[in-house]
């Protein structure tokens, strides 16, 4: 970073780009964003202008923009070549556009594949889900069930035990007399 004391009228902005034009350079590849991290983290070069305020005093030379912008995008910059740069050959250019939209392609697969993954994925883990809370609701009825079974088998045993009581004690009363308290009665 370099501290630039000239006067605002000595700013070329066709020689010192803002991080919007940078942005615009790159055909929409950066965004404005992307050229304001890459000043904070010094990846490039830039003098900051304090006569232009406190905001937005930030500014890249050209030559240094468009040398970076090669190194981090590639050949896809061919229209803000110096005239210093021999031209490509005709013959290289559509190789390279064709390499560029074969690797367009492929990435645009590539995410599409990630998408579908990541929404099979989400889809399993759902089922997962579903399928665990359908297993905790089947073990608590199933453990409901044994403990309303184990009370029916108490009950039907104090039943039973109480149909016994009855039977004995109407068994003892409806008991015939025996023959000696017959012989005593008739006496």
């Amino acid at each position: 970073m370099t501290m630039h004391d000239g006067a605002s009228g000595a700013i070329d902005p066709d020689e010192w780009l803002t991080a919007d034009r940078i942005a615009e350079l790159s055909r929409g590849q950066v965004k404005a964003n992307t050229v304001r991290a890459w000043w904070r983290t010094g990846a490039l070069e830039f003098e900051v202008f304090p006569e232009l305020g406190a905001k937005s005093n930030k500014r890249s030379r050209r030559s240094a923009v468009e040398s970076f912008l090669r190194r981090k995008l590639g050949a896809q910059l061919d229209d803000i070549r110096p005239a210093s740069m021999p031209e490509l050959g005709t013959s290289r250019q559509p190789r390279v556009a064709d390499l560029v939209d074969t690797l367009t392609s492929v990435k645009a697969a590539a995410d599409s594949a990630m998408q579908a993954l990541i929404a099979e994925a989400e889809r399993n883990a759902q089922m997962a889900e579903a399928q665990a809370a359908i297993s905790r609701a089947q073990a608590e009825a199933d453990t409901i069930r044994a403990e309303a079974d184990a009370k029916r088998v108490e009950t039907l045993k104090h039943l039973q035990n109480v149909f016994r009581g009855y039977d004995l004690a109407l068994t003892t009363y409806l008991q015939p007399e025996t023959l000696e308290a017959l012989d005593s009665h008739a006496e």
